[in-house]
């Protein structure tokens, strides 16, 4: 189903005008199995702190396509879209909200403030997603310090069967970063302080990745 969903995902994409992605699923490869594979993204990353991953599901998803597709010569797909936590949609996105935020001929939203999450899909149909518990553990104000602990830079990965079991249905509605390129107008501008905050901070004594 999710392969499905995906590929309607990208035929969306390109009906609204932007590029999508050419999708060849590998059926048989399972890079979340790989020895170490985290441990090798997390090298070339970068993140140190939880704030790097806090609404940065754009930024980290576009930096973990690059450094998965050199790493392990596999396909990396940025997927835009919607997470349905046992049955209740968390973010609100589908093809219907895309279209009321976008005006054909114009590179700009029609909205400041618009709703928005994007994980990896790897071309074996695996999925991985950097921010989505980081965002969830700032923006809820009934957990306790150690619950917010066990989420803070907190990864969630497997396959989509695996995933809706435990409560997680991730529902692509586009695929590719152009919808980022070219709507998103402080992209540009994230991405660069983005990457000066990886370079001048040091929060070495802050939480790390909780696998």
């Amino acid at each position: 189903m999710y392969f499905n969903r995906l590929i309607k995902a990208n035929e969306f994409t390109k009906e609204i005008g932007l590029p999508g992605v050419e999708i060849n699923p590998r059926s048989k490869n399972e890079y979340l199995s790989l020895a170490n594979f985290h441990s090798k993204i997390k090298s070339h990353l970068g993140i140190t702190h939880p704030n790097q991953l806090f609404q940065c599901c754009s930024i980290v998803s576009v930096l973990l396509k690059t450094i998965i597709e050199e790493t392990f010569n596999c396909k990396a797909y940025v997927t835009i879209g919607d997470i349905n936590n046992l049955d209740r949609s968390i973010y609100n996105i589908n093809e219907n909200y895309i279209r009321s935020i976008i005006t054909p001929g114009k590179n700009s939203l029609n909205t400041d403030n618009y709703r928005h999450h994007a994980w990896i899909t790897l071309d074996s149909m695996e999925i991985i997603d950097y921010t989505h518990l980081t965002t969830y553990s700032y923006h809820n104000k009934t957990m306790s310090n150690e619950q917010k602990m066990k989420y803070l830079s907190a990864i969630i990965s497997g396959t989509p069967e695996t995933l809706k079991l435990k409560g997680m249905e991730y529902v692509p509605v586009m695929v590719g970063d152009e919808f980022y390129r070219k709507y998103d107008s402080t992209y540009k501008t994230q991405a660069s302080i983005y990457v000066q905050d990886l370079l001048q901070n040091d929060y070495t004594d802050a939480p790390l990745f909780a696998d």
